[in-house]
């Protein structure tokens, strides 16, 4: 791809775009979380998920990071026991079975209420 490409916007760039202009619409869950940490989440699960626990996030583009976005919000947009399901597949992926460690040990517990 090169610099002149331009992508279509994904399911988060249309999410954010409407939740900043009509200040909701991903669902109760989605819109009570704050923006920053929840795309940070959002991107990181997304990396996770598709490039592995050892995901060279240090070399991500752009690019990498708005389909890495795209995918977590997806995951994160799902129903609560989906989503959890999600989190702890990548914990276990990564070697990890203690919620002290992988995305724990990162955004601290996720906020289900």
């Amino acid at each position: 791809m090169t610099r002149t490409d331009v992508l279509a916007p994904g399911p988060l760039q249309n999410y954010v775009v409407g939740r900043m202009s009509a200040g909701g619409g991903g669902g109760a869950w989605l819109d009570g979380q704050e923006r920053a940490p929840a795309l940070k989440a959002f991107e990181m699960s997304g990396a996770l998920t598709v490039d592995g626990p050892n995901a060279r996030i240090s070399g991500y583009s752009e690019e990498d990071w708005a389909r890495g976005g795209d995918v977590g919000f997806e995951i994160c947009s799902k129903a609560k026991a989906e989503m959890l399901d999600v989190f702890k597949r990548l914990r276990v992926a990564g070697g990890r079975t203690s919620g002290r460690l992988g995305q724990h040990a990162a955004y601290g517990f996720v906020s289900t209420g």
